[in-house]
Order: structure tokens, then sequence, then C-alpha cells
């Protein structure tokens, strides 16, 4: 992944559609490489070295995750380059558990999906004084025993079926 947006940040394309444009875009790359200063160039030699190490079918999963961003609008592909760039100054513990959270996220069926973005839609949207009771009301549930937190969501769930 840190791959496929260090070439996007080079501004490389995979597939160009004619030659025309392949032409354009590999003048704007030799112009964005020959800005870099000889970190940055081994960043990029680095990556494309683990990327072609990757198998095929990875490679080919990764070109195509890199189109669907070059479709993306400026906007949203600054946007992400942002987020990934905020994500990499993470401390690595943070890192791993967002993206053991991502994993686990990845794995629930469509409409737990759904369910999910909705109860996050509803959590983005809270005051600032919600938030810290929401916060709170979380550090009491992580600090209940399984089967305290068993008890708590029957009790829950036969005040919701009154």
């Amino acid at each position: 992944m840190k791959a496929l947006l260090l070439i996007a940040m080079a501004g490389a394309t995979a597939a160009p559609a004619s030659a025309v444009a392949a032409g354009n875009q590999l003048d704007r790359a030799r112009v964005k490489w020959e800005a870099m200063d000889e970190g940055q160039r081994q960043t990029l030699r680095d990556a494309h070295s683990r990327f072609k190490a990757l198998p095929e079918q990875e490679q080919e999963r990764i070109r195509s995750a890199y189109r669907r961003f070059r479709e993306l609008p400026e906007k949203k592909q600054q946007y992400m380059r942002d987020q990934f760039r905020a994500f990499s100054r993470l401390p690595n513990r943070e890192r791993t558990v967002i993206l053991e959270s991502f994993r686990r996220y990845k794995g629930f069926s469509p409409d737990r999906k759904s369910q999910l973005r909705k109860e996050y839609g509803k959590l983005i949207n809270l005051s600032p004084g919600e938030r810290r009771r929401f916060i709170q009301k979380m550090q009491q549930w992580r600090q209940l025993s399984p089967e305290q937190r068993q008890r708590l969501r029957e009790t829950v769930r036969r005040r919701r079926n009154r």
C-alpha cells in the first residue's frame, strides 16, 4: 500500500490511455523525479523493488486500486494523501490498533458494516459533553467482566422490548 501511495505522490500512472498521455505523464513524472532529493528517490526505488517482489496477483490488486485512486477528483486524492501522511506519523502501537480494527471490520457482513457506519455517524455528531460522557461509559464498559457485559446487554434488550 505504501508503494502505491509513493507512486501516486510521484505522479506516475499504471496504464495511460494513449501515447500522448503517456508522454505527458512521463514528462510530469520526470519533473517530479528531478525535484526529489536523493533520499526521496531512494525511498521510491525501494518501494518499487518491494512492489516487484510481490506476487503478480498482489501487484495487479495494487494496480487496480491505483487506477481507482487516479480516477478520484484531485481534492479527494489530496485528502487521502494527507490522511496517509497523518497515519504514517502515528506511533507503531496506534497504527497497529487501527489496522487490526480495519481487518476486523473487513470481516463483517454488509449489514453489520452498515450498522457500524450509522453508529459512527451518530458518534461524530455528539456534542463535546455527550462525547465525554460516551467515553466515560466506554471506559466503564471495558472494565466489566464478560458476564457483567452479558447481563447488561440482556437488561437493555428487556427494556427495549417493553
